[in-house]
């Protein structure tokens, strides 16, 4: 079964620890969904300093969906707020609802 991973950006988002942490976990073979934090359904991020991200979907058309990991870049601290779990219904215990990582 493969394995399934979603990493939430937004405006202000460390592009470094972003692109990182999606081309290691796809090098792995995991399938990352990179979701936008941002209002409405603008999928483009402007990075912390200046790079321009496209994700794969809104984040909040992800809530329903069942990850393995939770994976989220830093950023500005509203960048930290809008995509922490606990900002999008998820759990912020440890493993997750279902045991999953976060």
């Amino acid at each position: 079964m493969l394995k399934t991973a979603l990493v939430p950006v937004a405006e202000g988002t460390e592009e470094l620890e972003a692109v990182t942490i999606i081309d290691v976990l796809r090098r792995a073979g995991i399938e990352v969904t990179v979701a936008s934090a941002n209002h409405g359904d603008n999928l483009h991020i402007r990075g912390a300093n200046g790079t321009h991200i496209v994700a794969d979907k809104m984040l909040d058309h992800c809530v329903e969906m069942a990850y393995d990991l939770i994976a989220v870049p830093g950023g500005d601290p509203w960048c930290r707020t809008s995509c922490s779990p606990s900002g999008v219904g998820y759990s912020t215990s440890p493993t997750g609802a279902s045991g999953q990582a976060v």
